[in-house]
């Protein structure tokens, strides 16, 4: 699921993926300097499969596709400081 989220100072995207028995989330804009993913490896696929609707029905709820910058940096700060906090997270430049 690819959500996009247009704010005054830049357009992010939120994807989440699910494979096997892992859930990622990337975060992806052009004013990010990386792209960050959160990655969380469950005991089976139908695991996966909840958190991954899960994180959708989040998203759902405190997204909407046209938001303040700030609203948006404090809602994404929320969603890692308190479900994502103990997934893995990466992060790696954005392609050029």
């Amino acid at each position: 699921m690819r959500t996009q989220v247009e704010t005054p100072a830049a357009i992010y995207e939120l994807t989440i993926t699910p494979c096997g028995n892992q859930v990622t989330l990337m975060v992806v804009s052009d004013v990010l300097p990386t792209v960050t993913q959160f990655a969380l490896t469950t005991s089976d696929e139908s695991l996966a499969t909840y958190f991954s609707n899960y994180l959708n029905g989040l998203l759902a709820l405190h997204f909407q596709p046209k938001m303040a910058n700030a609203t948006f940096i404090s809602e994404l700060e929320k969603l890692i400081s308190t479900v994502l906090v103990n997934w893995q997270n990466n992060t790696y430049p954005l392609p050029e």
